[in-house]
């Protein structure tokens, strides 16, 4: 199956009906998967167009699924997708959308380029509806690097976009402990 039939595919995913009052887990799982098929297609949709196209339709298949396992959670993942031909890496950066702010692009893309050794570095942001937000970072990287560490990444990646009252907040509340 190519990367134009998945997409194709999820496309023509129509949603099913809401169950009724009452309704059985045979009918419900009916309403999860076409939410499933919903936010698959959703994804496919705002994944970078080359990504897709490039890409071997089974790697794109488990990154789409990675993602669309992700969404409605307020996490930061970084997902690797190497380019198949030449030195370049796209690194996808997904956070929650509430800690964007416009100065986070550059800084997360210097990061991950620092990371990966890269000499050089493109990002492109994407806001949609979602409660994520996409940070697509392309390095590339000279030869011979070692692999990199993505949680740390991701780990970097929650330092740059916490403000400074969440950290305030968070140190606070293990100082002297939540509000009753």
């Amino acid at each position: 199956i190519s990367a134009l039939a998945l997409a194709a595919l999820a496309a023509s995913a129509e949603p099913a009906p809401a169950p009724p009052p009452g309704a059985s887990m045979e009918d419900l799982q009916g309403v999860y998967l076409a939410c499933d098929r919903a936010a698959t297609r959703t994804v496919l949709e705002n994944l970078p167009r080359d990504l897709v196209l490039e890409q071997e339709p089974t790697a794109v298949a488990r990154l789409v699924a990675a993602i669309v396992g992700l969404q409605e959670r307020q996490l930061v993942r970084v997902f690797e997708v190497p380019e198949p031909v030449g030195p370049w890496t796209t690194v996808l950066v997904y956070l929650p959308r509430n800690r964007f702010t416009a100065e986070l692009p550059e800084r997360i893309a210097d990061a991950v380029a620092t990371a990966y050794g890269a000499d050089r570095r493109t990002f492109e942001p994407y806001l949609g509806a979602s409660s994520l937000a996409r940070i697509a970072v392309s390095v590339r990287r000279p030869g011979g690097v070692e692999p990199v560490d993505l949680e740390a990444i991701e780990r970097l990646v929650d330092e740059l976009s916490t403000s400074w009252s969440d950290r305030l907040r968070a140190a606070l509340v293990a100082d002297v402990g939540e509000e009753e």
